[in-house]
């Protein structure tokens, strides 16, 4: 501890600052992450009663990618925090002391006042003792320079923070993990499959979270690959007989079939190449849908709804449905004709001479027959 030197003087007096008992053991992390540096944020955020408009930050690797010039890439998931959060950021330049001075003197504080031959048995009894420290020292006693104590001062300034709720989502991690060539990736020392056919090159690289035991596999665009039951063991290959499959290439031919009974093959194709973009698991019942809809409604119907689907993004094969219910109601069913029906007559008893057949004489007879 008495080692530590923070990334982020932010992050830090965050952690000093909270009353979880458990915060003060993000302070040194063996492998520190962006993810660790998130949940000091919300700890922080949790003791401060809010979120502040801005936040100031030394350049670290765990936020910021790369910089050019002042613009900065973020690193993604704390890119996705910022947006969820909502607060904007201010980053120091490089051996400035003058715009991050102020920090580093609180770091300095914190290290000199509390941490500097400080004995503990444990995490929490150095929390508890950061509690106290924070009671009767740091926030209580008048500042050097303004000579008001701080705590004082936080009463009035907690207002002007916007409201802090819980996050329901879980943070996304920033952590790739490469697809090889045989449709295999790497994960804590096993090997997990997915589909044949997501290998492409040069590279395809996926997202893999836990929940409840299972690890689920995402592209990077957060859509789900595929999903499998975490191995207990180490140095497994876990498959999924289906993967073996490619189905991408009878999919492709299936879209383009179903494409040809529309006028516009070329357009349909269109609708149904971004239909399996989006519904990507059930395409094959998305497609099955529309197929049935052909023995239905006539051509003109359904190309009027392909047509109201691609200008409105509707991209279901249920609402596709609906739309050529509603064109058909509208002006799809055939009009009641005005020519009246013949009327069937019924014969009477006077009619049936009418119908008594043709008799011939016996003579016509007897000159076919021979003597």
């Amino acid at each position: 501890v008495q080692s530590f030197k923070p990334k982020s003087g932010t992050v830090c007096s965050g952690i000093v600052g909270t009353h979880n008992p458990k915060s003060l053991a993000l302070i040194k992390p063996k492998y520190p992450t962006t993810e660790i540096a998130i949940k000091a944020h919300e700890e922080a955020f949790e003791f401060y009663g809010g979120i502040p408009e801005e936040i100031v930050y030394d350049q670290d690797r765990l936020f910021i990618v790369d910089e050019n010039k002042g613009d900065f890439i973020l690193a993604d998931a704390f890119k996705s925090y910022v947006r969820e959060r909502s607060f904007s950021l201010y980053f120091c330049r490089k051996a400035d002391p003058e715009s991050k001075g102020k920090i580093e003197n609180v770091v300095k504080y914190v290290k000199q006042n509390f941490l500097y031959n400080r004995s503990f048995y444990d995490v929490d009894t150095l929390n508890a003792d950061a509690i106290g420290w924070l009671n009767r020292t740091a926030n209580f006693l008048p500042h050097g320079r303004t000579k008001l104590p701080p705590f004082e001062q936080w009463h009035i300034e907690r207002k002007h923070l916007k409201p802090f709720f819980p996050m329901n989502t879980q943070i996304p991690s920033n952590k790739l993990y490469k697809v090889h060539p045989d449709n295999v990736v790497s994960y804590k020392s096993c090997l997990y499959t997915v589909p044949q056919g997501t290998y492409k090159r040069p590279k395809v690289e996926v997202t893999i979270t836990e929940e409840n035991g299972m690890l689920i596999i995402k592209n990077q665009d957060g859509q789900e690959i595929c999903r499998h039951k975490k191995s207990a063991e180490k140095g497994k290959t876990i498959r999924n007989t289906d993967h073996k499959r490619d189905k991408t290439l009878k999919i492709t031919a299936l879209l383009k079939q179903e494409s040809e009974y529309f006028s516009d093959p070329v357009k349909a194709l269109n609708f149904f190449e971004e239909l399996r973009n989006r519904k990507r698991r059930h395409i094959r019942d998305q497609a099955h849908i529309i197929r049935q809809l052909h023995q239905q409604y006539e051509t003109f119907i359904l190309d009027k709804t392909l047509d109201y689907c691609l200008k409105n993004g509707v991209y279901s094969a249920v609402d596709f449905m609906s739309v050529a219910e509603k064109l058909y109601q509208e002006n799809g069913k055939p009009e009641k004709s005005d020519q009246q029906v013949p009327e069937i007559k019924t014969l009477q008893k006077n009619d049936l001479k009418y119908l008594q057949p043709k008799t011939s004489q016996i003579i016509d007879y007897e000159s076919l027959m021979p003597n």
